[in-house]
């Protein structure tokens, strides 16, 4: 599974990215990321990460849309900004495409 280009551009901005599972998900898992509160530094690390990340392929369309699903969740100190319609990937499940051709090449 390949993550998504909000999990790569927080995971980028050196954002600590997790799963979650917010109010009514019901146990379904998806990308959170935690932060101290402040939603506009949240963004603007987001937005600085898009201008400094040129080896991945995202759109802006695939962050606005993002951002339209985001909810928050207060955590004490902190919040977590959480993403229902964006699936949280961990470095084990991403697929790995040199390997891929490998296995089929031999």
């Amino acid at each position: 599974m390949k993550k998504h280009p909000m999990q790569v551009l927080a995971e980028s901005c050196e954002l600590n990215v997790r799963s979650y599972s917010g109010r009514g998900m019901y146990e379904e898992r998806c990308l959170g990321i935690t932060a101290d509160g402040d939603i506009g530094k949240f963004i603007a690390d987001i937005i600085i990460g898009m201008n400094e990340t040129d080896d991945y392929d995202f759109s802006c369309a695939d962050i606005a849309e993002a951002f339209s699903g985001m909810r928050t969740d207060s955590m004490g100190k902190g919040t977590i900004y959480y993403f229902p319609d964006v699936p949280f990937v961990s470095d084990e499940d991403v697929d790995d495409v040199d390997e891929e051709e490998e296995d089929s090449e031999g």
